[in-house]
């Protein structure tokens, strides 16, 4: 194997556990939220879900697919805010996160995969006969599962697509912007060949085919200074390629990878894991002891705060029928 390759997978295709340093949400910190956890399989592999609610909810499920680094308690407060506009929400971690099993992600196109694989369970076993309605979310890893899923699994209502690419060249041709000589595109090459072996039957998936050939209406939103996923490869593209279709576009300003949070939570979250990056470069945060002692005071209500006007957005383009 090449050491692009090799490079490639140390750094994106690990396992990502809870590292017990960052707070993450869950049911119990939002009183009156149920939780009703699961099981299913993905592959080789048993993956964990969760049917979160309040009591009363309504006909509609939102199949929720979380990012790359973390798991589906990363977006409890996402989760949250659907489950108190009346919503029944399904989350789980991927492959290789959290409580899932899997020794890592495998590839990028994992989440894709994994996501065909809930609808799958969640269609096996009599889950999606229960709603009137089945809606789709996901952010950045998930963004890019949940604006795919269409061409995967018939009967999903509605998308909100938070940050996500394209398609999985995309996203690695913009994660790669210097592999424009003869090496670089050569080691680019050997990285889309890898994914192309490990999931051949989701490797080619584009948001833009989902888009103009399915029935499920689209909303993608993205901030024009995403430093992770490139909104010139990703969200303009496919507003491009895709205009005259129905699919809504938002381009926020100044939210760089999570365009749903306010932008004081936003600057607060750079500047707490810029200093953490600068530390740990440092080698001063060298122990779990020293990383839990860094975070000690720190303000997660602040750092993950929702910005409304936002999520009037969401929620308004959800609730259409």
């Amino acid at each position: 194997m090449g050491t692009a390759v090799d490079i490639y997978k140390k750094s994106f295709i690990t396992r990502y556990d809870d590292n017990g340093f960052i707070k993450y949400y869950s049911a119990a910190d939002f009183p009156g939220l149920e939780d009703a956890p699961c099981s299913f399989r993905s592959g080789e592999n048993t993956l964990s879900g969760h049917f979160y609610s309040y009591p009363g909810a309504g006909g509609t499920l939102v199949v929720f697919s979380h990012g790359i680094g973390g798991g589906h308690r990363s977006y409890m407060r996402e989760i949250e805010k659907l489950c108190c506009a009346g919503y029944t929400v399904f989350a789980y971690d991927c492959t290789g996160c959290f409580e899932s099993g899997g020794r890592d992600i495998r590839c990028m196109g994992q989440s894709l995969a994994d996501l065909d694989a809930a609808f799958g369970f969640l269609e096996t076993q009599g889950h999606l006969a229960r709603f009137e309605r089945v809606c789709v979310m996901g952010h950045s890893w998930g963004g890019y599962a949940a604006a795919n899923i269409a061409s995967c699994r018939e009967g999903i209502d509605r998308a909100v697509v938070l940050s996500g690419f394209n398609s999985v060249e995309s996203m690695l041709t913009g994660m790669l912007r210097g592999a424009n000589g003869i090496l670089g595109r050569a080691a680019l090459n050997d990285i889309l060949s890898y994914e192309k072996r490990m999931l051949p039957d989701y490797y080619g998936a584009q948001a833009v085919d989902s888009v103009l050939t399915g029935r499920t209406k689209y909303l993608f939103i993205q901030s024009d200074d995403d430093r992770k996923v490139s909104p010139g490869r990703n969200f303009v593209y496919i507003k491009m390629r895709c205009a005259g279709s129905d699919a809504r576009f938002i381009l926020c300003h100044g939210k760089n990878h999570n365009p749903n949070y306010t932008k004081d939570a936003v600057r607060y979250m750079d500047r707490v894991f810029g200093e953490f990056t600068l530390r740990s470069k440092l080698g001063l945060l060298g122990t779990i002891e020293k990383k839990k002692a860094y975070f000690k005071d720190t303000d997660w209500e602040r750092m993950t705060r929702q910005d409304d006007d936002v999520w009037n957005e969401i929620l308004s383009f959800l609730a259409k029928k």
